[in-house]
């Protein structure tokens, strides 16, 4: 019986389900780049400017699209640290590399380099997460407990790039609360390795 390489697998899967609608998303978002520049740029002359008593934000009443909803649920390791020019202004908090390139990076590059880095942290992520499951069957050690989240993750983000592409009310609404079905997967996989390797640093103190 072939044995299932998951550090191969999940890698690939989650590539093949992000890809589409990103790239669908990128491809309506490209023409608005020369605008971005130009705000970019009066932004830089003009720190801090004031319009009728408010801060100016670019991301005011902004509204995630679906290829960045899938970023930020599917992905959400990589979305903190990374984020994605699919939802710039979801996480502008956060996305520690392309925040430090603001102002000394064309907008152009920024996206072309965010996206770049997007793509090898989804590969680096899915690796060691499918590099765990296949340690622990390789020594024999229950995987079902960890493979129900990635599963759930995966098919939630399989369903919300699959509505991704839809215009209507019904795949905006399956699309969120697939959103938030896989950010709680995610959310609890995390605190799995947490606990594990808090467990693990503990049995070697012991040692």
């Amino acid at each position: 019986m072939m044995k299932i390489r998951y550090a191969l697998i999940l890698p690939l899967l989650h590539l093949a389900i992000a890809a589409p609608p990103v790239v669908h998303h990128q491809s309506e978002e490209w023409q608005f780049i020369p605008q971005a520049q130009a705000a970019e740029d009066f932004d830089k002359a003009h720190p801090g400017p004031i319009a009728a008593g408010m801060p100016w934000d670019p991301c005011y009443e902004y509204r995630l699209p679906s290829a960045g909803r899938l970023i930020l649920t599917a992905d959400f390791p990589v979305a903190l640290l990374v984020n994605s020019s699919a939802d710039e202004c979801a996480l502008r908090t956060t996305g520690l590399i392309p925040n430090g390139l603001k102002y000394y990076v064309p907008v152009k590059t920024r996206v072309i380099v965010t996206d770049c880095l997007l793509v090898l942290g989804i590969i680096v992520q899915w690796w060691l997460v499918g590099g765990w499951l296949d340690e622990r069957h390789a020594q024999s050690k229950p995987t079902r407990q960890w493979i129900i989240p990635v599963a759930v993750i995966t098919v939630g983000a399989i369903v919300m790039a699959s509505t991704a592409f839809g215009q209507g009310a019904a795949a905006e609404i399956v699309n969120y609360f697939a959103g938030m079905i896989t950010l709680l997967a995610w959310i609890v996989l995390i605190v799995m390795f947490v606990v594990a390797g808090t467990a693990c640093v503990l049995r070697r103190i012991r040692h």
